[in-house]
């Protein structure tokens, strides 16, 4: 909330932070700020322990309260590298919760609450949280200064750069991207603490092993880029980056294997990590055996958009997420369009979806018959005939995604008020995909869209529990 409002710089400190909880007026009103500091700095680990003072100063929430704030107002938001590995503010650490009994600790064990750059919170024993804590300061340490992080962070700071340059070059050059990655130097971002001369520039292109041993010129040329990167680059030049679904998910860079890094997760367990970029320009580090699921997952999707490439090649999870994405959008599009209304039926969303559907190659994509072919499921697909126009009856009749909203149905802003998350479409139960997730594996998987048009892959078992519950929603309790 403060960093949206203040060009995109972190608090400074944990005080200031707090104040962004509270309306204009409260940093001027003593017993607002006590009040505010009583609900959001004061842990129930401190329950009995911790007595709000009188008069709330920024000393007292910075250094007394029940939390530490690792970030500092020298940072920008967008300028840290993989949000959900950094820890931004954490429980004290002389007094941690009462954990729950595991096997390992019979009598519960002492936990730390942790909250991360992404918004999500964890909670760990203290030797991990520890860890966490250190790795994350030594991380905004450095962006503050613009040393070095940790080699880990750095990694994905790399990746994060060359992304933002695939992206740049994309924009350039409407909308395709580079051929390779020598093609990107040139769109470097060069108004970081980081890339500031020609020579950080070019050494983003380096792994954090490769650094070390590696003289990198004043001047540095495209040619330079390619013999020495380090990195695998998914694109071509004759795919535009728009026409990549699930952008999100599927990886446009990564780093190869023996670049990767064994680290301790959370729970202690130690893993070889491989830094991976999404199609989004997201990085982070990810188990090595879901790099190399990802990688080739993108690939195969990467060929499937070039020019020439046969109808319906996408990988079938993709293309059902993308589905799911898409019918999710034209759903909302179509509410905003009635009064907040549901549509009767899947038909009745056909003219919300794009022009343009992308993960088809080449003219495909922007047929009529495209946006047809997308209220099928790939094994409908392979025995239905798609029409060159196909109207809203015609999506109606043989529509295989199954549309559980109804015309009769509640108003979506009084939906999403009892559960955003509510089922709206999702995939036939009888087609469900293999997907792997990073640090679980491969996952019997089927998708839906829920009522705020947000395409998600959930496991089989727990997407018919969704189901069952958003029918309940859908009826108004019944």
């Amino acid at each position: 909330m403060y960093a949206s409002k203040h060009g995109d710089m972190l608090p400074p400190d944990l005080y200031t932070a707090m104040l962004a909880l509270g309306d204009a007026k409260t940093a001027d009103n003593p017993a607002a700020v006590r009040e505010l500091a009583g609900s959001s700095v004061v842990s129930p680990a401190h329950a009995g322990l911790l007595t709000v003072p009188a008069e709330v100063t920024p000393a007292w929430v910075n250094e007394s309260s029940s939390y530490r704030y690792l970030g500092n107002g020298e940072i920008k938001w967008s300028d840290i590298p993989d949000w959900g590995s950094i820890v931004i503010a954490h429980l004290r650490l002389d007094a941690g919760l009462k954990g729950d009994p595991t096997p390992e600790s019979p009598e519960g064990g002492e936990i730390f609450s942790l909250g991360f750059l992404d918004g999500h919170a964890s909670v760990c024993g203290r030797a991990g949280a520890e860890r966490l804590i250190a790795k994350s300061a030594q991380t905004l340490d450095a962006l503050r200064r613009g040393t070095d992080p940790p080699d880990d962070r750095l990694a994905v700071q790399n990746l994060t750069l060359v992304m933002r340059a695939v992206r740049a070059y994309a924009a350039a050059h409407e909308g395709m991207l580079p051929g390779d990655l020598g093609a990107t130097l040139a769109y470097v971002p060069g108004d970081t603490r980081v890339t500031g001369t020609p020579q950080q520039r070019a050494r983003i292109y380096l792994s954090p092993r490769a650094i070390k041993n590696t003289h990198i010129p004043e001047e540095p040329t495209a040619e330079w880029v390619l013999a020495n990167c380090r990195y695998i680059y998914v694109g071509a030049a004759d795919v535009a980056l728009a026409d990549i679904p699930e952008a999100q998910t599927l990886a446009m860079l990564a780093a190869r294997a023996e670049d990767g890094f064994t680290e301790r997760g959370i729970k202690g367990r130690e893993e070889v990590m491989v830094p991976v970029a999404t199609v989004g320009g997201e990085a982070a580090t990810r188990p090595q055996v879901y790099a190399e699921w990802i990688i080739a997952q993108s690939r195969r999707t990467v060929e499937a958009v070039r020019p020439g490439a046969a109808a319906g090649a996408l990988p079938d999870w993709v293309r059902a997420a993308r589905d799911m994405s898409l019918i999710g959008r034209a759903v909302v599009a179509y509410a905003a369009d009635h009064e907040d209304r549901l549509p009767p039926d899947l038909g009745a969303t056909l003219a919300y979806l794009p022009k343009r559907i992308p993960g088809m190659p080449g003219a495909l994509g922007a047929g009529a018959s495209a946006r047809g072919a997308v209220f099928l499921s790939a094994r409908a697909e392979a025995t239905t005939e798609v029409p060159e126009n196909p109207t809203a009856e015609w999506v109606t009749r043989h529509a295989s995604y199954l549309y559980i909203g109804s015309e009769g149905a509640p108003r979506v802003a009084d939906i999403t008020a009892v559960n955003g998350g509510t089922v709206l479409v999702h995939g036939p139960l009888g087609e469900p995909f293999k997907v792997m997730f990073p640090g679980v594996g491969l996952e019997e998987v089927v998708p839906y869209s829920d009522a705020l048009g947000m395409s998600i892959l959930g496991p089989k078992e727990w997407v018919e529990k969704r189901i069952a519950e958003s029918r309940r929603v859908l009826s108004g309790g019944k």
